[in-house]
């Protein structure tokens, strides 16, 4: 059974607890540091990219861990992220792009995804938030943004690696059943990409575009993992990166009444949906170009204007990185 923490300020938690009326406070626990030469620092939020890991942070090979190794490397909260940042770190360009021919077998993604396969999802906490901290009366909120964190980083880590696997191919198009077949084990269960993307697009919409899909028209590889205590502002910024991304939606051409988008819009279309029952056509879409421009004039329109909505920004070719990356300084 999951239990409910509320949320204080200093990384404070408290607990109720069913055997005594006196609440518990309890610290937030970091997440454990893989790397023993790593220090306290190895499991705060990510640096910036200059820090690029040199060595792989896994000890040993994959296939060699344990299931209980894999456990006592973090659960919960303190889920092993390391894993993957790493692979971020050293194989995604500034723009986004995937160094697929170097993540093949790598041996930090391997571990990640075993780590993914056996996760607890009753170990990830429900935090009890106020709505608003400075007015009581508005009351609280259950946070599962610690959870959601896991399965956007868990879907991240896994198309990676199936591309990775697939590699190389110009398009996941041209993967046969790649997002139908039941191929990914998270959490003891196996799910295909669609229904992954099902259960994280009904936690909170925006996270479809912290996913990437590896293609030029959909979203990018994120720099770097996703954490539980920004997952909210981490959000926002990842729907406004494709909102504003002129590869993905277009500038409104108001002659003809039109937007020129991304078909990946369509798959969120019914996820922003203000009401269900509602007959306005791409009324989703609507909403997230409305909120997420960056453009105050096209924003106006966009939730304003009834225009047509045109999917031409079609480019199914794979979001790949064709050399190294080349890190940031600093």
């Amino acid at each position: 059974m999951k239990r409910s923490f509320f949320l204080l300020p200093l990384g404070l938690a408290i607990v109720a607890s069913a055997a005594s009326a006196e609440p518990i406070n309890i610290p937030l626990p970091p997440p454990t540091p893989l790397n023993p030469d790593a220090g306290a620092a190895g499991g705060t939020a990510a640096p910036g990219r200059g820090a690029i890991p040199m060595a792989p942070i896994a000890q040993k090979k994959a296939a060699d861990y344990t299931d209980d190794e894999l456990r006592a490397m973090g659960t919960g909260v303190a889920f092993p992220y390391e894993l993957l940042d790493s692979v971020l770190r050293r194989y995604v360009s500034t723009k986004g792009q995937m160094y697929y021919l170097k993540a093949k077998d790598d041996n930090d993604l391997n571990t990640f995804v075993r780590a993914v396969a056996i996760a607890d999802l009753k170990q990830f906490p429900t935090f009890v938030t106020p709505k608003d901290p400075q007015d009581a009366t508005l009351g609280t909120f259950d946070d599962s943004s610690a959870e959601l964190t896991f399965w956007i980083n868990a879907y991240n880590g896994l198309r990676i690696k199936a591309i990775a696997d697939a590699y190389p191919v110009t398009s996941i198009l041209t993967i046969k059943d790649f997002e139908t077949a039941k191929n990914y084990t998270v959490a003891g269960k196996k799910y295909s990409f669609t229904e992954l993307r099902e259960v994280i697009g009904n936690k909170d919409p925006r996270s479809l575009f912290a996913i990437t899909n590896g293609t030029i028209d959909g979203p990018t590889v994120p720099l770097s993992v996703f954490r539980f205590s920004r997952l909210s502002a981490q959000l926002d910024m990842a729907a406004k990166a494709f909102v504003n991304d002129p590869n993905k939606v277009g500038i409104p051409d108001r002659l003809s009444n039109k937007v020129l988008a991304s078909p990946y819009l369509k798959e969120v279309d019914t996820y922003f949906k203000k009401s269900k029952s509602s007959r306005r056509k791409f009324e989703g879409i609507r909403e997230v170009l409305g909120t997420y421009s960056a453009n105050g004039g096209s924003r106006n329109y966009f939730i304003t204007g009834e225009y047509n909505i045109d999917f031409s920004l079609a480019n199914g070719r794979l979001n790949e990185q064709l050399g190294a990356p080349i890190p940031l300084a600093g």
